[in-house]
Order: structure tokens, then sequence, then C-alpha cells
């Protein structure tokens, strides 16, 4: 087995230079509305935004809009376009039901 390692030449000017990137977006951010799964301040998430280039941003909090406003106004005044989404989850039946669907089955 050889000790030697053998790379290819490179262009140190070449390394130097930063790749152009395609725009990204994060589509998927909660904040500390979404308790108990959220802790990023709107504020901080829109300035992280800022610093990484980004032109848009969107906040889906868990189960509720609370953060919509404050999210929006932040966004706008840094020049971000803000995209207000919301996080939810779908059950069959009704909320009222007891049980669920499993137990509904069982009984029948």
């Amino acid at each position: 087995m050889s000790d030697t390692i053998i790379a290819p030449e490179m262009n140190i000017e070449a390394a130097t230079e930063i790749p152009e990137t395609k725009p990204f977006v994060h589509l998927h951010c909660h904040s500390h509305y979404s308790l108990l799964d959220g802790a990023g301040d709107i504020g901080k998430l829109v300035k992280r935004a800022v610093d990484h280039g980004m032109n848009a941003l969107a906040l889906t909090d868990h189960g509720n809009l609370h953060g919509a406003l404050e999210f929006y106004r932040k966004a706008k005044d840094a020049g971000i376009n803000p995209i207000i989404g919301y996080e939810a989850y779908i059950a069959p039946g009704s909320r009222f039901d007891k049980g669920g669907a499993s137990s509904s089955k069982a009984a029948s």
C-alpha cells in the first residue's frame, strides 16, 4: 500500500470564487408561536433570511396564525416577501366524537 496521496492540480484563484447558487427560500419555519415546537423569534428569523440573501420566507406555525401580522410587518420592513402559511392536522370524524375511529369499529 502506498503512502502517496495523489490529488488533481488545484486552481487557487478558482477555488476562492463563490459559486453562483440558485435562489432558495425556506417554506417551513416555526416561530415561538408554535408551542412546544418552535423557539425562533420572528425578527431573528427574518434577519437570518436577509443575512442569507433570501428574497422570501414562509412562516408556518402549528395550529395558529398568531404571529402572521408581526411576521408580515417585519418581513416587509426588511425587504423580504412574507409567505404566510399554517400547519394543520386533519383527522377523520368530528372533534366531538368520543374514542376516535378505532373504538367505533370495535363497538360494531
